[in-house]
């Protein structure tokens, strides 16, 4: 087994941050129970925001290999919930599965369109085929049904994981979360047989060892919880 370098992990305790590589910022106070929509609103705090799903891995792969510090064990504790980024999945039995960051909210709902997504597709990064910038992913309908367990030698090569994380370099976060805390990874989705907007989530289950990552869930589902980040480089 190879050996996992240890993110850099600076606990600031009166302020509750945790400073990650010298860049990522996020707040250890947990925002929820909510839904998507709620927590899109919430107040992370001055200058911080709603992370991605891909960004999430980022404090979840820090806060479980180094377990010692207080604000990572109130992080792990909440892993136990469903954690939601500001990531939502447009999925179509004909055509495939659309990832999108930061997605629009109009009406008070989530607002994705086919026609506008598949436009911005332009090039494959990182394992996935993606926007220009990488905020949107797609993956094609028969990659979409690669479900169940998943082995780790597997998990960054999953197209789905792939799609959902960004690219295999946050999809290894999750590998190294797995390996250190000898986890078996599950990729979860109830039947979708039409054209639905879904927002992803993960928990992690101490009592089966298993790190699960869904897809199925409509972004009304509550008792979802985030954390708010900040980019160290634009403050």
């Amino acid at each position: 087994m190879k050996t996992i370098r240890r993110p850099d992990f600076k606990e600031v305790v009166v302020s509750r941050q945790i400073h990650l590589d010298s860049r990522f910022i996020f707040n250890d106070k947990a925002i929820g129970p909510s839904n998507f929509y709620g927590l899109r609103k919430a107040n992370y705090g001055k200058g911080f925001g709603m992370p991605t799903l891909s960004d999430l891995t980022v404090l979840l792969n820090a806060c479980f290999l180094n377990r010692d510090f207080d604000s990572s064990k109130q992080v792990v504790q909440h892993a136990e919930h469903r954690l939601t980024g500001n990531t939502a999945i447009l999925y179509s039995p004909q055509e495939g599965m659309y990832v999108q960051d930061n997605p629009t909210i109009r009406y008070s709902r989530i607002s994705m369109s086919k026609t506008s997504l598949r436009k911005k597709i332009s090039r494959e990064l990182y394992g996935t085929l993606c926007s220009e910038d990488g905020h949107i992913r797609f993956v094609q309908e028969g990659n979409t049904h690669q479900l169940g367990r998943i082995e780790l030698a597997d998990l960054h090569k999953n197209h789905v994981i792939l799609a959902l994380f960004g690219g295999s370099a946050r999809a290894r976060k999750l590998t190294e979360i797995c390996e250190e805390n000898e986890l078996t990874p599950y990729l979860e989705v109830d039947s979708i047989n039409r054209e639905a907007i879904v927002v992803p989530h993960l928990f992690y289950s101490s009592g089966l060892n298993k790190l699960v990552i869904s897809i199925a869930d409509s972004a009304e589902e509550w008792d979802r919880y985030s954390f708010g980040i900040k980019d160290s480089k634009t403050c």
